[in-house]
């Protein structure tokens, strides 16, 4: 054999050799137990196996508790879920699970042969039926017709399963919680079930294959009602549901065909005798124009409105509605507004993804916790996304496609968001969390053709955005309806802070600030009114333009149509502006044709070059008693009318035509 055939032969037997090498699923181990860290934000870990095979994963043997924390790399993480065949084939005897852990994943305990005691916190859990498969030797309590697990003090705290498929009658255990995914699936026989008033969870699939349910009452204790729990129920007929559902997964009435509902305002409803409009099943067919939703109703299921491209106009979902489904609102493209209720605290999975009729700005409330995958995708008109203090995660894809969007204000609780959760990118985001935000957080993959100010370090002064700068305040961006602003007591603005502000009428710069950046309001189209405030300080303004970057100095108020004008201090300010062909561009009111009455008073001691060069349309001129110095060139190109000295005229003119009018 030659040496290229011994080579490869070589090579081949190390590849097989891998595949048949168990591979590592944790984090971490501690004491024994194998962790997988959930969220490195909220510091939470689940228990994980110690291989992906679980054939070779009898790594425990014997008693085991599971502790509620654990300590990694000096911090202390949270133990909260039991990950799928974490202790799969080990030689368990009894274990233990703490107070902590919120669910139990599918086959946790698969094939635990010697397992034979299980004790589970007193509280309602996400568990599945199959989470203990094959463990032949555990003792479940019996009650009812069907088999329990639970604690020292309460034996019944989740019903695991059905004693066999082939019961008719079933009485849940009034101590019961949580019924387990999968509890009665394909119990084909089962008819008459009866849940008692404690139970507060009912798990994935649990009735779904009952064929021969046809009623049931789901009583005042139910939080929760799991993604096809009712599946396939095609004798379900009359279904009472309680008044605390406040959550109801994907599907879970699918294929439910003689369900009977209540009809109010074009949508279909279930609910109970005191209340039938507890659940807004679905539109009554896909071209209606409009619905009303009924101020009782708590929850709107997955698909409600898909494909309802006629519905239109503004969508008004009332306060009382604590879930909104998965694709609720699918392409309900001609809605131009809709509300986020105060109870919603997650949006679900492209709930308005293709309302393309959305415009201006939407604010996500601070009740909301997590915004799922692709919420907003698609959403092309939306141009301003307030994201609430609240919010804590983003999803993939959640503002994909909404190529209107300009501006996002991030609130102060976001712990993690999905780095293709924009695209593209907004051209300015406003980070008010503790995240320090880049491009590629956003998303990395999208080829940019405009810059994107992302500005971290941000917070809120009443409706006004600031973002701290070596400890000083720089306003940037206004989230509020006043036309008439005053400007807070800040250090400055940033550059391009109200650019293409498109309401505002008027503005007032307050004597505490310094430095106002380039653009800060250009572009406002009824800005009409400007007060620079009295002071003896001078303001620095497109305070950027230095001698490295004085070539990007575009003046503050270009293409906006100031007509009166009052500056008490003096302005400091580059000439050497984008367009250098031109003389005086970038200077703060180069070519505002509009501006007609200009006031000077206060602390202003001089008019200095091409200040207000081309506004060729001034016809009053009133120079304060304090000005020393008018440049020749400060109103090159001007056929003032009327000037008003309020005292004797300035000392310097350095030949400026205007002085020949002033004398």
């Amino acid at each position: 054999m030659n040496t290229m055939k011994l080579l490869y032969t070589f090579g081949l037997i190390t590849f097989l050799a891998s595949l048949c090498r168990p591979i590592s699923a944790y984090d971490f181990t501690k004491d024994g137990l194998y962790y997988t860290i959930t969220s490195s934000k909220d510091l939470t870990v689940e228990v994980s196996c110690k291989f992906t095979r679980s054939a070779d994963n009898n790594y425990i043997s014997g008693d085991v508790s599971i502790p509620s924390s654990v300590t990694y790399l000096g911090k202390t993480y949270s133990v909260t879920s039991i990950g799928h065949s974490a202790f799969s084939n080990c030689s368990l005897s009894n274990i233990e699970i703490p107070s902590s852990v919120d669910k139990i994943e599918y086959l946790a305990f698969e094939n635990c042969i010697l397992l034979s005691h299980v004790t589970l916190p007193n509280k309602p859990l996400d568990i599945d039926e199959s989470s203990f498969s094959g463990c032949t030797r555990l003792q479940y309590n019996e009650y009812g017709n069907a088999l329990y697990l639970g604690s020292d003090d309460n034996s019944f705290v989740v019903l695991i399963k059905a004693k066999s498929y082939q019961i008719e009658t079933c009485n849940t255990n009034t101590q019961c919680l949580t019924i387990a995914n999968d509890a009665f699936m394909d119990c084909t026989k089962l008819k008459d079930i009866t849940l008692s008033n404690n139970i507060i969870n009912i798990g994935n699939s649990v009735f779904a294959g009952c064929l021969s349910l046809d009623n049931l009452s789901i009583p005042n204790s139910v939080t929760r009602i799991g993604s096809s729990a009712f599946r396939n129920c095609s004798s379900l007929t009359n279904i009472s549901i309680g008044n605390n559902v406040i959550e109801i997964g994907r599907e879970a009435f699918y294929n439910c065909t003689l369900l009977q509902f209540t009809e109010y305002m074009n949508a279909l409803y279930l609910g109970n005798n005191d209340n039938p409009y507890i659940v807004l099943y679905k539109a009554i067919n896909t071209n209606i124009e409009n619905c009303t939703i009924n101020n009782n109703c708590h929850c709107i299921l997955d698909y409600a409105f898909r494909d309802c491209t006629k519905l239109k106009g503004v969508f008004s979902i009332p306060n009382g509605v604590r879930f909104i489904g998965e694709y609720a609102l699918l392409n309900c493209n001609k809605l131009t507004s809709l509300n986020i209720p105060n109870g919603i605290t997650s949006l679900n999975t492209r709930v308005f993804s293709g309302c393309r009729g959305l415009v201006g700005t939407f604010i996500i409330p601070d009740n909301v916790i997590d915004i799922n995958d692709g919420a907003f995708e698609y959403c092309s008109n939306i141009n301003r996304i307030i994201i609430g203090n609240g919010v804590k995660s983003i999803g993939s894809r959640s503002f994909y496609d909404c190529y209107g969007l300009n501006t996002i204000i991030v609130g102060n609780s976001l712990k993690s968001i999905a780095n293709d959760a924009f695209s593209p990118v907004p051209k300015r985001v406003y980070n008010l969390s503790s995240l320090a935000l880049k491009e590629g957080d956003l998303n990395s993959n999208y080829s940019y053709n405009y810059k994107v100010y992302i500005f971290n370090n941000c917070q809120m002064n009443g409706e006004f955005i600031e973002q701290i700068v070596n400890e000083e305040r720089f306003v940037c961006d206004y989230i509020g309806d006043e036309i008439n602003l005053t400007l807070p007591n800040a250090t400055g603005v940033s550059e391009d802070a109200f650019y293409n502000c498109p309401n505002m009428i008027s503005v007032v710069i307050p004597e505490s600030m310094s430095k106002i950046g380039n653009n800060a309001f250009s572009e406002c189209t009824k800005l009409s009114k400007v007060t620079i405030e009295n002071s003896n300080a001078e303001l620095s303004v497109g305070y950027k333009s230095n001698a490295s970057n004085a070539a990007y100095f575009y003046g503050l108020f270009v293409d906006s149509p100031i007509k009166e004008l009052y500056i008490g201090r003096d302005l400091i300010y580059s000439t050497h502006g984008y367009h250098s062909s031109y003389p005086g561009n970038g200077a703060p009111f180069e070519r505002n044709s509009k501006l007609k009455y200009i006031t000077t008073a206060g602390g202003i001691t001089s008019i200095d070059d091409y200040c207000f060069n081309g506004c060729n349309n001034i016809q009053s001129l009133t120079i304060g008693s304090g000005i020393t110095e008018i440049s020749a060139s400060s109103f090159s190109g001007n056929p003032i009318k009327t000037f008003w000295l309020t005292n004797t005229p300035p000392t310097n003119y350095k030949k400026a035509r205007i002085c020949e009018l002033c004398r």
